[in-house]
C-alpha cells in the first residue's frame, strides 16, 4: 500500500541502465564526460574534412589527438615506423603545424 503509492510511477533502480545510474550518482558528471568525448571528436572530424585528410592520414591524425606516440601509432595500425613517420610528417604539414601539441591546440580551437 504505502510503499507502492510512493514509488508508483518511478522507474525502479533495476529498471535504469548501469551507465545512468552511475551518472545520477555521479551528478552527471558520465552524461557531461560523453558529450565532451562527442565534441571533440566533432572537432576532429571538422579538421580532417577542412586539411582534405586522407584515410590513413585520418585514422593517424585521430591517434595523435589522443595523445598517441608514433610507436604506439605503429604498434596500433600495424604499419611500420618509417610509415607511422611519413604519415605523421603529411599530416602536420597539412595542418601547418610542427609538433603534437599544436595539433592538439588547433583541434581546440575549433568551432563547432
Amino acid at each position: 500500500g504505502e510503499l507502492a503509492r510512493r514509488t508508483k510511477g518511478t522507474p525502479r533502480t533495476a529498471d535504469k541502465s548501469p551507465e545512468l545510474l552511475a551518472s545520477i550518482q555521479n551528478g552527471g558528471h558520465i552524461a557531461s564526460a560523453e558529450r565532451e568525448r562527442g565534441r571533440f571528436k566533432r572537432k576532429c572530424d571538422k579538421v580532417c574534412e577542412t586539411y582534405l585528410l586522407s584515410k590513413r592520414e585520418t585514422e593517424v591524425f585521430q591517434l595523435l589527438a589522443k595523445g598517441y606516440n608514433m610507436s604506439r601509432i605503429k604498434d596500433e595500425l600495424v604499419i611500420s615506423e618509417g610509415t607511422a613517420k611519413t604519415h605523421i610528417f603529411h599530416i602536420y604539414k597539412k595542418l601547418d603545424v610542427h609538433n603534437q601539441q599544436e595539433l592538439i591546440d588547433l583541434i581546440d580551437e575549433q568551432d563547432i
